[in-house]
């Protein structure tokens, strides 16, 4: 597969150029999981209600009331 990949002034990847072929087999794939999943965006009171809710959770923690475990479990599970 012939990518190609564009870097900025420092070295660092900044893009990947990627064959038509490749692009339309991503999207689709993309499309397929979009319906499957049926996604939908948060509203900005759910993404608020979140992050009020991750804060909290950050409380506890510190506070020692709530029991953190490592990435690598959690990863697992998903």
């Amino acid at each position: 597969m012939n990518l190609q990949y564009i870097a900025d002034k420092n070295g660092n990847t900044i893009s990947v150029v990627v064959p038509i072929s490749l692009w339309e087999r991503i999207r689709n794939k993309y499309q397929r999981m979009d319906e499957e999943f049926d996604f939908e965006e948060p509203s900005k009171e759910e993404i608020k209600r979140n992050i009020r809710q991750g804060l909290k959770e950050l409380k506890l923690i510190k506070e020692g009331k709530l029991q953190t475990r490592p990435a690598k479990e959690f990863l697992n599970e998903v």
